[in-house]
């Protein structure tokens, strides 16, 4: 297998595998245009259609595999709630702007995704948060951090009703309050210096 080249869509590099002790991928550059340019047409005509939505929608599912991270549903909610809409007047909402920004402001940093292939010389830890919104009750949420050999970490921090408010419209909360939590953990939980603090309304235990 060369040292270089592409799979499914992937651009890969395994040149400085040893030295980098990591695989990096990237979508590959005609992927990329096809996707752009479907996005720079329905902006410049204000036209995005159902069809183009679901384009545009499973090309960036397919995108997110040479990403670090992932997106999901959460920063998709306006181009995946487009491919149902019915009518004759598909123009670009301000929603989907939004969304549309977001998404190249994100392909322009390119976060690539590397895969692991000798032991780092770093420390590394484990992070998982969720969240519930059961209506009529306040929304509810937590993370938690995993260290080895360290103490593992756990945040529960306060939800008012008022925190949906800047959600926008619809039915699709879980993933934005999981990204408020993954926020809050960056915030108030100093990784790097090992520091152990809460802040405000976050609540942080020793397990």
């Amino acid at each position: 297998m060369v040292a270089a080249g592409a799979f499914l869509g992937l651009n890969y590099c395994r040149d400085k595998a040893l030295s980098a002790r990591a695989v990096s991928s990237w979508p590959r550059a005609k992927l990329m245009t096809k996707f752009k340019s479907l996005v720079k047409e329905g902006r410049d005509h204000n036209h995005f259609p159902p069809g183009t939505a679901s384009k545009v929608f499973g090309m960036f599912q397919f995108l997110e595999t040479g990403m670090f991270g992932r997106v999901r549903r959460g920063g998709l909610c306006a181009v995946r709630e487009r491919q149902q809409e019915s009518g004759k007047l598909f123009v670009v909402t301000p929603q989907l702007d939004r969304m549309f920004e977001f998404i190249f402001g994100l392909l322009a940093i390119q976060p690539r995704r590397e895969i692991q292939a000798l032991p780092g010389p770093r420390s590394r830890f484990f992070a998982a948060s969720d969240a519930a919104a059961d209506e009529p009750s306040n929304p509810q949420g937590g993370f938690l951090l995993m260290f080895y050999p360290r103490t593992r970490l756990a945040g529960v921090s306060d939800m008012d009703l008022a925190i949906l408010e800047h959600l926008g419209e619809g039915e699709q909360k879980i993933a934005n309050l999981t990204y408020y939590k993954s926020y809050t953990r960056s915030v108030h939980i100093p990784i790097c210096s090992g520091a152990v603090q809460g802040s405000g309304s976050l609540t942080v235990l020793q397990l």
